[in-house]
């Protein structure tokens, strides 16, 4: 059996359109070269402290602006599932055939940008309502419970993307699973967020792919 290569995720950072696209390929590296050779299109990678551009890799403070427009790598995933958990330009992908060969580069349809470019950051906020769990190979989302969003590692008066936090959960009877994908209700400063994360370790860590001022949907 013949062991197929991972499916990378990225965003497009657009002020006037959304899109998403996966690459399979071996590695990070390999999936952006891909994805800059099809689109001329620079990608954005988030690091600790600071991101980096490709394709040349060249590192970037975290107070440095990031060009516009760049692809923003999400994270690997390992199948359509957990797609349907990300934003709306991101789970269009998960109604198409994905990838199959080594290096290919698929693009989502350009959604007209229905608001503008997303938030980088929020400060901690409350969670008033079911967090959404997306598990590969599960055709439906799960509920489950959580009270609070922390910030993590040193950063726990800010959430942002591409770093690490913390969601508490209430007791509850499924619990996720690394790699699963949860979309959670935020609710703080006179506005409410979606926040879309990626289990990466227990108790409930995440990586915070995706800030949304939106009904979450």
């Amino acid at each position: 059996m013949i062991k197929l290569a991972s499916l990378h995720v990225y965003s497009l950072w657009h002020p006037e359109v959304e899109q998403g696209a996966w690459v399979r390929a071996d590695s990070l590296a390999e999936a952006s070269t891909e994805l800059f050779g099809e689109t001329q299109i620079p990608i954005v990678v988030t690091q600790q402290p600071g991101w980096a551009l490709l394709p040349e890799w060249r590192p970037h403070a975290d107070s440095e602006e990031r060009p516009v427009p760049h692809w923003e790598y999400l994270h690997p995933v390992r199948g359509p599932a957990e797609l349907r958990g990300l934003p709306q330009c991101i789970r269009v992908l998960a109604e198409h055939r994905g990838p199959r060969r080594h290096g290919q580069v698929k693009l989502g349809p350009q959604i007209s940008r229905p608001a503008p470019l997303p938030l980088r950051s929020i400060p901690p906020a409350s969670v008033p309502g079911p967090v959404q769990v997306f598990h590969s190979g599960y055709r439906l989302p799960y509920d489950i419970g959580a009270r609070q969003m922390w910030g993590y590692e040193g950063n726990f008066n800010s959430i942002e993307i591409g770093r690490t936090a913390l969601l508490e959960l209430e007791e509850t009877k499924g619990y996720p699973t690394i790699g699963d994908v949860v979309r959670i209700r935020a609710k703080g400063n006179g506005s409410d967020q979606i926040v879309t994360g990626r289990v990466v370790r227990k108790s409930l860590i995440l990586d915070i792919v995706a800030i949304e001022t939106r009904k979450m949907s």
